[in-house]
């Protein structure tokens, strides 16, 4: 349900049409997708639109044990425009298990919409916790869903951890996992919550990851390891970093290790471009105007979105050579740079890769925009799906009349006429004639002669430069592309410039593989999948989010070369080191 939610919300956000209802201008939403009776948890209503009255959240004790309600505010940005954010924040603990609607509050002139929230009583989780024992001050709890994840879809590894007096801190370590066997992403800041358990209250921390297998079998996740230190602060902290500096006796705990079973990609999307297991994928377009007005010599923009529930967007494929497929020399197309988000909540990950197109028509007429096709996997429903958009039919406008020439016109119609003999306009059109043949023939002799000159002069000089190049051993020419890539590609890892080491990939992969006549990095991507070499696509997996992160990271580019190394044939490395590298090592 929640997942549902934030999927709808980014699809309302970024769709052609903008416009929501006006029963939509408040929404609500819980902060978590598990709940039990006798656990607290958080209710949501947000808007953008201003409101003057204050809500009565009152209402809500039918079914609910209010326990804290404040109020915020945050500025959004989006494309430029920015708007301001009001939510509540309600924390409440149902008072009974089963289906409870959250009911319509007022704000103002709105109302917020009819929620339905389904409980668990909690019991029926009283035999799924890990390592507690009866009346335990302090202890762990691990969840993992779904039971049965896909090779490269997403699985949600949830860790609670439980306390029933005062601490002075906590430090909990991450998930041990290399990045053949996982990749790891946090979701989010940690949560706080009350719950009860066996008629004992306990404060509750919990941290969620979202994990993306890279290869199929069992995947087994190492214990967690929580170091609690015992004493008494005078507000309650999240679980720290660090218990360096600090006095009181260390509790060490540990969780139970989990084994998850990985399945491999089904047969039936081998032949398929992409591999995308994920919840939903959507894939939309906005024009620059709607319906777009299209004339020749004039460009207009066109805007793909592509989203995916369950997916990080550097896993998102490339949409320039889906376009790129369409009308030849009907059209001209230029790419802009992609713009790479992720969307993390509690519910995973919804990534998305929106890239825009300038459209320049060459002609006028009707132009055909081809349909657009992505293949996906559906987790939930297990079978293979399309995201499509439909071709579209666009009409062509000529070009406009330039304005200078009418101006001209209009010059010339206002001038006064003046009666000329024709004889008196052929003898001073003959005497312009003969008098520009003179002058003609005066500067043509030193022209042709001078040019002559450095006709010579450069021929001299060019035979000069190729008898010197000859014999110059270290000069490298444009005859070299693959030397320069190789040796580019090498010098961008050790340096550890990932942007330029995306950049020059693609080109020493064509140069490596043309047979496979790779035309972008996901071409690579399968082929190294198709190849087995499952190190090089998790190295490219990592150089993908250090490019794209939101966040400055460290990329080891030398890790990533030398991995080359190692998985592909040495005998074709060897091959291209058949001159010295541009950029030898120092």
């Amino acid at each position: 349900m929640v997942r549902n939610f934030f999927f709808l919300l980014l699809l309302m956000l970024f769709s052609l049409s903008a416009v929501a209802p006006a029963g939509a201008a408040v929404q609500v939403q819980s902060d978590r997708t598990t709940l039990l009776e006798q656990e607290s948890f958080q209710l949501l209503f947000t808007t953008t639109q201003p409101l003057l009255a204050t809500p009565d959240f009152r209402v809500l004790e039918r079914d609910f044990t209010i326990l804290e309600q404040r109020q915020e505010s945050r500025v959004q940005s989006n494309n430029g425009e920015r708007s301001l954010q009001k939510r509540w924040v309600v924390t409440v603990m149902p008072r009974k298990s089963g289906s409870i609607s959250v009911p319509p509050i007022r704000f103002g002139e709105q109302w917020s919409p009819e929620l339905t929230l389904h409980i668990q009583a909690a019991s029926a989780t009283a035999g799924k916790r890990e390592g507690r024992k009866e009346g335990e001050d302090l202890f762990l709890e691990l969840q993992v869903t779904p039971d049965k994840v896909m090779v490269q879809g997403q699985l949600l590894y949830t860790v609670r951890f439980f306390r029933a007096i005062e601490i002075a801190g906590a430090a909990l370590s991450e998930p041990e996992l290399s990045g053949e066997q996982a990749v790891v992403e946090k979701l989010g800041e940690d949560r706080s919550f009350e719950s009860n358990r066996g008629g004992r209250r306990y404060q509750v921390v919990e941290r969620r990851y979202a994990l993306f297998p890279q290869k199929s079998g069992r995947l087994r996740i190492p214990p967690l390891q929580l170091d609690v230190q015992s004493g008494r602060r005078g507000v309650f902290q999240l679980l720290d970093d660090a218990l360096l500096g600090r006095a009181g006796e260390i509790k060490r705990l540990h969780s139970e290790a989990v084994e998850v079973e990985v399945s491999a990609q089904p047969a039936e999307t081998m032949a398929d471009r992409y591999w995308l297991p994920a919840y939903r994928l959507q894939l939309l377009e906005k024009w620059q105007e709607s319906p777009p007005r299209l004339q020749v010599g004039e460009s207009v923009t066109r805007t793909l979105t592509l989203l995916a529930d369950g997916l990080p967007s550097a896993q998102l494929p490339e949409l320039t050579p889906l376009l790129l497929n369409g009308p030849g020399g009907e059209m001209k197309i230029y790419p802009d740079q992609p713009q790479l988000t992720d969307q993390r909540q509690a519910t995973g990950i919804i990534g998305m890769r929106q890239e825009k197109f300038a459209l320049l028509p060459n002609k006028a007429g009707q132009i055909v925009l081809p349909a657009i096709e992505i293949a996906w996997w559906n987790v939930e429903k297990q079978s293979r799906e399309i995201a499509r958009l439909p071709e579209r039919v666009l009409m062509v406008a000529p070009a406009a009349q330039r304005q200078s020439d009418s101006v001209v016109v209009s010059d010339k119609a206002a001038q006064p006429t003046v009666s000329v003999p024709a004889a008196l306009v052929a003898d001073k059109s003959s005497e312009r004639a003969s008098a520009a043949g003179e002058l003609f023939a005066y500067w043509l002799v030193p022209v042709l002669a001078t040019g002559w000159g450095l006709t010579l002069l450069l021929w001299g000089w060019s035979s000069w430069r190729r008898r010197h190049r000859v014999s110059t051993p270290s000069s490298v020419g444009s005859e070299l592309p693959k030397q320069n890539h190789h040796a580019a590609l090498r010098r961008a890892c050790l340096d550890n410039a990932p942007q330029e080491c995306r950049r020059i990939l693609l080109f020493w992969a064509q140069e490596r593989w043309p047979q496979q006549r790779l035309a972008h990095l996901n071409d690579l991507q399968h082929y190294w999948q198709r190849m087995g070499w499952q190190e090089l696509l998790v190295a490219l997996h990592e150089l993908h989010r250090c490019c794209f992160a939101t966040q400055e990271q460290v990329w080891q580019g030398e890790r990533f070369w030398q991995q080359l190394q190692d998985v592909l044939p040495q005998q074709s490395l060897l091959q291209q080191e058949k001159l010295p590298p541009l950029y030898p090592l120092q």
